[in-house]
């Protein structure tokens, strides 16, 4: 991964209110999450390459019931995400989804590259739920942003 890239991005969460990780702990976390996430897209089948954000936790030795386990391991995922809209690659972080909803939390939907009629402001606090008019648009973007992965990444064009 790009260390300029990852110090923007850092830096850019700092300012949105990620101040309970320190750049250590946020580097070396992006960077392990990112590899289980590039691993499982490329040697995962699609229909099963979904992963919990608890199980993503695990593997990169974030306690899922420790305390800020929720906050830290959303700008995580969302690093991961912004790492790879910047390459003009597909958001990754589609790969990680809640195992209540089995869909992508709330923060999804505010990355960069989510389309503007589906995007969503998500600020600490902020629990308004979604738009019922907007959730079949929704999964047919994030069901897509899915396909799209598996097909980058399964075609050996990317070095990750």
């Amino acid at each position: 991964m790009d260390e300029k890239i990852l110090k923007e991005i850092y830096q850019e969460h700092r300012k949105l209110g990620c101040v309970i990780i320190t750049w250590d702990e946020w580097e070396e976390k992006v960077k392990k999450a990112y590899y289980v996430l590039v691993i499982r897209a490329k040697e995962i089948d699609r229909d099963n390459i979904p992963i919990t954000y608890s199980e993503l936790g695990t593997k990169i030795e974030l306690n899922p019931i420790s305390e800020w386990f929720q906050l830290k391991i959303g700008w995580i995922c969302g690093a991961c995400s912004e790492y790879e809209y910047y390459a003009g690659r597909p958001l990754i972080s589609a790969l990680v989804i809640s195992k209540e909803t089995n869909k992508p939390g709330m923060g999804f939907w505010a990355l960069p590259g989510i389309p503007p009629n589906l995007r969503r402001d998500c600020r600490i606090g902020d629990s308004t739920p979604f738009p019922i008019d907007r959730n079949k648009e929704r999964d047919e973007f994030w069901l897509e942003e899915l396909k799209k992965i598996d097909s980058v990444w399964k075609s050996n064009l990317v070095n990750g």
